[in-house]
């Protein structure tokens, strides 16, 4: 269904027959996605349905070179030392504040941190056991108890 969608798109966009779709009219439409910003999977998608589209439906000749557009890297927001102990000041509870600390010196995400049981805690060998982390991989990292 994802392929009706990015061949009907295109057929709009390129406004001819199908016969005649040339070279041209192919880049024409990524450099108009690429322009209008959409996302890299988008455009991806979109690539592989037009591909479909020549090759498959109408059985013509794919010459276009097959270059995927890559999500771009976000870098993680880290806190400051500063910040990371006004956070820890301001919890008055004791117990959260452990735990926090505890979770934050571990360097466990939210989702880790939620599925968290007493009984990951492995003090004797001052480690953590992460379940389904990501990638629903296991994992051991350093308890900083």
């Amino acid at each position: 269904s994802s392929y009706l969608g990015v061949a009907s798109r295109f057929l709009r966009f390129v406004d001819k027959p199908a016969r005649r779709i040339g070279r041209t009219d192919i880049r024409r439409y990524f450099v108009e996605l690429t322009e209008r910003k959409q996302a890299a999977s988008s455009i991806n998608q979109a690539h592989f349905g037009v591909r479909f589209l020549i090759r498959d439906v109408l059985k013509k000749q794919w010459r276009q070179p097959l270059r995927l557009h890559k999500r771009p890297q976000r870098v993680p927001i880290v806190l400051s030392r500063a910040e990371v102990s006004t956070l820890l000041s301001v919890t008055e509870s004791l117990r959260y504040r452990t735990i926090w600390m505890a979770l934050y010196a571990s360097g466990l995400r939210a989702s880790e941190a939620v599925r968290l049981r007493v009984s990951d805690i492995d003090s004797q060998a001052m480690r953590l056991l992460v379940r389904d982390g990501k990638g629903k991989k296991d994992r051991y990292t350093v308890f900083a108890g």
